[in-house]
């Protein structure tokens, strides 16, 4: 299963966002992101119908699997017609993928896409649990007030994203995070979760996108399938670490007399808002080093010939080439 949806998140937004600029490229991996809000918005819906039915919790759980299952098999002609006239360029893969993504990565936005995903933890695995240890049976409302934040987002926000640029769009979208897990902690009915909905949807809408964009934004076009595939890995490898470290915190909080979900929240929101403030100093920092490293030579001043000054960084060369030790690579 995890294999699948993997491949599925990869290949789709690498098929869509390889068919852009790389201006457009937050742009349209937040569209695609939000097809896939509105199949989340029908299917806690389905869901809840489906459990609805009667009979036992085995039969209840059986029904949503199988519906899983025939909705999968629906989508697979769509997928077919989309990317039917789609040839392989017959090139072989000359590099290596370890090498190549070494070269473009950029370390700040890695680190920060670990830390949201490992955030996205919250939500979708820890709030049924929290929820049930209030006695909260309905979490459907929450989760389409989730999506409906996140389309909204991408779809009337674009004009806003846009002016606003990467670093605060990313920055603000940490923020409401941090905000929404925040207002998890007072809640006691379902109807208490409606604006932490809110704030993490016009969250997840902003940061994932534009976070998978500003990752991949130095991998040259051939590669950028590569670049858009690590970052995708990268938020799911930190919500497989964030997991685990997110049950130790609360076994420690409840053995501590404390109250064990309050205090998961205001720890992951506070190291939410640590990244966002950690991010846009160094993105401000790389900036200004790059800028600097633009600056050309001085009035009546030769730029010796094919000379390449030291200070430059690796995003300031060539995006079409490997440097030569890696282009050496069979």
């Amino acid at each position: 299963f995890c294999l699948g949806l993997a491949a599925i998140f990869s290949a789709s937004i690498s098929f869509l966002a390889a068919r852009v600029s790389r201006a457009q490229a937050a742009e349209m991996i937040g569209m695609i992101g939000s097809a896939g809000f509105a199949g989340m918005l029908i299917g806690a819906h389905v869901a809840d119908f489906l459990v609805s039915l009667g009979g036992s919790e085995r039969q209840a759980i059986d029904r949503l699997f199988y519906g899983a299952t025939v909705l999968t098999l629906v989508a697979v002609p769509f997928a077919w017609a989309a990317t039917r006239k789609e040839r392989p360029t017959g090139r072989s893969v000359r590099h290596s993928a370890w090498r190549i993504t070494l070269q473009y990565s950029r370390l700040p936005v890695v680190i920060t896409a670990a830390v949201v995903g490992a955030a996205f933890a919250i939500p979708f695995s820890f709030l049924a649990s929290y929820a049930k240890e209030l006695q909260i049976d309905e979490l459907a409302a929450y989760y389409s007030i989730y999506s409906i934040a996140a389309i909204a987002t991408r779809v009337a926000g674009r004009k806003v994203t846009r002016r606003l640029g990467s670093t605060p769009t990313i920055v603000l979208g940490l923020i409401c995070l941090a905000v929404g897990l925040v207002a998890m902690w007072p809640i006691r009915t379902g109807a208490d979760l409606w604006f932490a909905g809110i704030m993490c949807g016009l969250g997840h809408g902003v940061v994932y996108p534009f976070l998978t964009a500003a990752g991949t934004a130095r991998f040259p076009q051939q590669h950028r399938g590569l670049g858009t595939t690590m970052m995708i890995a990268v938020f799911d490898f930190g919500q497989f670490v964030g997991a685990p470290i997110f049950g130790t915190i609360l076994a420690l909080a409840a053995r501590a007399g404390v109250p064990p979900y309050p205090t998961l929240l205001v720890i992951v929101a506070a190291v939410l808002v640590a990244t966002a403030v950690g991010y846009a100093w160094v993105m401000r920092r790389e900036r200004h080093e790059d800028t600097s490293a633009h600056d050309g030579p001085l009035a009546g001043e030769a730029s010796p010939v094919g000379e390449t000054s030291p200070a430059l960084p690796v995003a300031a060369r060539s995006m079409t080439e490997l440097p030569a030790a890696v282009e050496a690579e069979d």
